[in-house]
């Protein structure tokens, strides 16, 4: 919006720019890790640069702890010593239907695809209250593998362990999304 705002200054418009071109930098660098996972590990993955830490997510048949999943890059020490414990490993097998969410022309977007909020109450909706009082949500990543569009049936999938939870949105046998929650 910036960038096209008559009324913005340059200094405004240059700023917008270059927080953009760092975003399509940064997603770059997400998608190469992805690859590059895939490609030497043979797992799918979702991979997230924010602040200057990595974090990623692996799928797999088996849970492996890998120190250092990048060949020839040596991460310092010091990153290494303060790492979170890793989540239970969540099977992919045994994947639990949920429910189904017609999409509404209020949940689109300017683009008439799915709101990124209503991802969000898609996935959280699936839990009632109660749920929810006993597990306060800690993380929340989503990979978005296809547009959701209106008029598509969205069918819900879970599959979980005690701290940590997998939904899967899919139309027509293809999955759309899934999302990584991991709860207090």
């Amino acid at each position: 919006k910036i960038i096209l705002d008559g009324s913005k200054s340059i200094e405004e418009k240059n700023s917008a720019y270059n927080k953009m071109k760092d975003l399509n930098i940064t997603k770059g660098e997400e998608e190469k890790i992805e690859n590059q996972i895939l490609n030497t590990y043979k797992l799918k993955s979702f991979g997230r640069i924010k602040d200057g830490q990595i974090r990623v997510v692996l799928e797999g048949k088996e849970h492996k702890i890998v120190t250092n999943p990048f060949p020839g890059f040596v991460f310092p020490s010091e990153h290494l010593d303060d790492e979170e414990k890793l989540p239970k490993r969540i099977s992919e097998e045994g994947k639990e239907f949920i429910s189904n969410r017609k999409v509404l022309y209020s949940d689109l977007d300017l683009s008439r695809h799915l709101n990124n909020s209503k991802y969000i109450e898609y996935i959280i909706d699936i839990h009632n209250l109660s749920f929810y009082d006993n597990h306060k949500i800690k993380h929340i990543d989503i990979n978005f593998d296809h547009e959701i569009k209106d008029g598509d049936e969205v069918k819900l999938f879970t599959t979980s362990n005690q701290d940590s939870e997998i939904i899967t949105g899919k139309v027509d046998d293809q999955i759309m999304f899934n999302a990584f929650i991991e709860y207090l």
